[in-house]
């Protein structure tokens, strides 16, 4: 009986981590004003609580102000968080623009001065408007932004929610194992 209960044991533990949550969490970003559109993904290390600059794990943004477009990627850009501003929960990624952070995607690099999004609260630092907004900067044509209040949702998530069905399906599964491993042990 040990040895059966030794071998559920690491069979567990074995399993643990394909049970876990996955290290990545996508979030669909899709803001349309009237001066600019913003569309993409913004991929994060956690889906709950506040987010710094090393919980973004990927992002692939595409800006438009109507006469120009940008992508904005890790590969080819920047992207910086400042303060406790932007948040993670399973519905989206929020931003309070009450507060006095930002969240900037900038290319080449954050600081260039040009080619960015930008999620700016109450305290400025992205670009010379003084108000909570978002804003993109394209080429050097000047800086389009939206005044924005309140925490606001910047992105929706894409987690899909196991069916109560696969999660009874996986579960027999593994008691069928186990009964077959047991026979194995006494008989």
């Amino acid at each position: 009986m040990t040895r059966f209960r030794n071998l559920i044991a690491i069979s567990i533990l074995a399993l643990l981590p394909a049970l876990a949550h996955a290290d990545s969490f996508t979030y669909n970003v899709n803001d349309s004003f009237a001066n600019f559109n913003v569309t993409g993904i913004i991929m994060t290390d956690k889906d709950s609580g506040t987010l710094a600059t090393n919980d973004i794990s990927m992002y692939d943004i595409f800006l438009s102000d109507g006469s120009r477009t940008l992508t904005l990627t890790q590969i080819n850009s920047q992207d910086l968080v400042v303060g406790n501003a932007l948040t993670a929960t399973s519905a989206g990624l929020f931003f309070n623009f009450n507060s006095g952070g930002l969240l900037a995607f900038e290319t080449p690099f954050i600081g260039s001065g040009t080619n960015y999004l930008c999620y700016q609260g109450r305290g400025g630092g992205c670009d010379d408007f003084n108000n909570a907004h978002e804003s993109i900067d394209l080429g050097r044509d000047g800086q389009t932004g939206q005044q924005l209040s309140g925490n606001r949702q910047i992105a929706s998530s894409t987690a899909v929610t196991p069916e109560p069905e696969s999660l009874v399906l996986f579960g027999t599964g593994i008691l069928g194992l186990a009964g077959v491993a047991r026979r194995k042990l006494v008989g």
